[in-house]
């Protein structure tokens, strides 16, 4: 194996050097903290993405709602602090933002989503840096 910072073929160690990790002879291991190979690597959670789908007849029920609660579309678009036109492009099928439909359904008391899935993403402690996913080969000048 080749070093990856001076391309010397030689025995390698895992070093930290300036937050990236690199497997480095042992003259280059001296310009970073080693890393033993006995070190645990905690896991952490990121952030879970969430999908959320709406039900196919979420326009008619946004307009059921409105009516059930006799609000005009002004009056809803004024409780909720969006425009009047935004309502009525919503009831007509256009797909509100995901802040606007949880506005919807807070005022109107309806459910609009159809379901909604739960990405959990787990990744390393550290983040993988080049020299993690590849090895470089050097070209000899002729």
């Amino acid at each position: 194996m080749e070093c990856e910072i001076c391309g010397k073929k030689a025995s390698l160690k895992k070093v930290k050097i300036e937050g990236a990790v690199l497997s480095v002879c042992e003259e280059c291991s001296k310009l970073g903290e080693e890393i033993k190979t006995t070190e645990i690597i905690v896991k952490k959670k990121t952030p879970e993405i969430k999908i959320e789908e709406y039900e196919p007849d979420f326009a008619d029920k946004i307009k059921k709602a409105r009516e059930d609660a006799k609000l005009t579309v002004e009056e809803l678009a004024k409780e909720i602090r969006e425009s009047p036109r935004l309502i009525e492009r919503i009831e007509k099928g256009m797909k509100p933002t995901l802040e606007v439909a949880k506005k919807l359904e807070k005022k109107l008391g309806i459910k609009l989503f159809a379901q909604q899935i739960s990405i959990e993403k787990v990744s390393n402690a550290e983040p993988l840096t080049l020299g993690d996913v590849a090895n470089i080969k050097i070209r000899k000048k002729k």
